[in-house]
């Protein structure tokens, strides 16, 4: 894994983190909805830097989306998304094999 992917991961991982301290505070749960958007753009971003997928300039969760889905096919993906142990990965790999 190159070490730009690795960073994305682990900056995703860190909203991860910062979601299962407030989510349960009613007065957060904005912040935490905002966390959880840029945990599965980082997510997104992490695998466009892994397979040099083009321009990471994006916030649209369906751009990033569109850049990945050819690689979200090919279970070489999972192996990179594993590598990181979250809940995040976890409901990705989830939505993936309810896909098939």
């Amino acid at each position: 894994m190159k070490k730009i992917t690795k960073d994305w991961f682990d900056s995703a991982e860190s909203d991860l983190m910062l979601i299962r301290q407030i989510m349960y505070d009613e007065n957060l749960t904005h912040l935490a909805s905002f966390h959880a958007q840029q945990a599965v753009e980082k997510s997104f971003k992490a695998v466009i830097e892994e397979y040099d997928l083009g321009n990471i300039k994006s916030h649209s969760l369906e751009n990033l989306y569109n850049k990945i889905s050819d690689k979200l096919k090919q279970d070489i993906v999972l192996e990179t998304l594993s590598a990181q142990r979250s809940p995040l990965n976890a409901h990705l790999y989830a939505q993936r094999s309810s896909l098939r």
